[in-house]
């Protein structure tokens, strides 16, 4: 084996120092070819495109190229690269269907005061009165304060704050089928303005004194 590695050691050495160049070593196929002397075993490589191996020699090949091998096992994944750069923005897409309705908001804050009202139309008024004899009184009720009777007449004071130019009265006699008359504002006494009032005797017309109602209305 030591003087088979001599030759070719040798072999090598005369080639490049005579500046041969094997340009066809290996061969277009990838092959070495070489003789292998049998005598003592010395081994030399040729050119196979320009020559050949003596009678006294044995022809070898290398194969520069192996046999593929199986597929080796697959590695393992690598590690994440980093995230690329935002891509341009897409088309709008189209509008989603309505969501479920909110829960109800919390109570806002009580809104300002309206404007008053225009008033309204109430009893203002009413009372049974006496009217009997020289001095009639005020039996029950409210809103009238007292009533006198003069010229024949009742004149009924109502509670100062009732305007008496906005309201209006009826009344009602304790005498059958006598007829009360009401005039507010037409009568008056010691600076207070009342209401008129006349109960006239159904037999005929005349005033009398009697037992009456009386009901104002603004």
């Amino acid at each position: 084996m030591k003087r088979l590695m001599l030759w070719v050691g040798i072999v090598g050495g005369v080639a490049l120092a005579g500046g041969v160049a094997y340009a066809t070593i290996p061969d277009a196929g990838g092959t070495v070819h070489g003789c292998y002397l049998k005598s003592n075993g010395a081994l030399r490589v040729i050119d196979s495109g320009t020559e050949s191996c003596r009678t006294s020699e044995s022809s070898l090949e290398w194969n520069t190229q192996g046999v593929p091998g199986p597929q080796g096992p697959q590695g393992p994944a690598g590690p994440a690269g980093p995230a690329g750069p935002a891509g341009p923005q897409g088309a709008k897409g189209d509008t989603g269907d309505a969501g479920p309705q909110g829960p109800a908001g919390p109570q806002g804050p009580a809104g300002p005061a309206g404007p008053a009202g225009a008033a309204g139309t109430g009893v203002a008024a009413a009372a049974l009165i006496n009217g009997l004899g020289t001095t009639p009184t005020v039996v029950s009720g409210h809103g009238v304060d007292s009533v006198a009777r003069f010229n024949g007449i009742y004149c009924v004071f109502l509670d100062p704050s009732i305007n008496l130019s906005s309201v209006w009265a009826v009344g009602s006699s304790s005498v059958s089928d006598a007829v009360v008359a009401t005039a507010p504002g037409d009568c008056g006494q010691n600076g207070k303005t009342g209401i008129q009032v006349n109960v006239s005797d159904p037999t005929n017309g005349t005033e009398t004194t009697a037992f009456f109602t009386l009901i104002v209305v603004q």
